[in-house]
């Protein structure tokens, strides 16, 4: 998974999981983005937050984190959606 595609689909997001990244990236194997987020939140690309949930860190981030939000998809009460390309 390159940086440039996982930006172009959740830039705009405060926040995302998994199962969404999954969605988004069906062309690429389980284990492949697994190892890419892994490897972004190591470099400080992204944020894990509480095992599950990820936003972009600081220069990448494009929306602000509200507790809200955070709230909501900690606990699921977003649904999983497809973003366009």
């Amino acid at each position: 998974m390159k940086l440039e595609r996982l930006l172009q689909a959740f830039a705009g997001q405060p926040y995302f999981d998994y199962p969404t990244v999954r969605l988004n990236f069906q062309d690429e194997s389980d284990h492949t983005s697994r190892t890419a987020l892994s490897r972004f939140a190591k470099r400080g690309i992204l944020l894990e937050l509480k095992r599950g949930p990820y936003a972009f860190s600081e220069p990448y981030r494009t929306q602000p984190h509200h507790r809200h939000a955070f709230f909501a998809v900690r606990h699921h009460d977003l649904p999983y959606k497809r973003i366009p390309r």
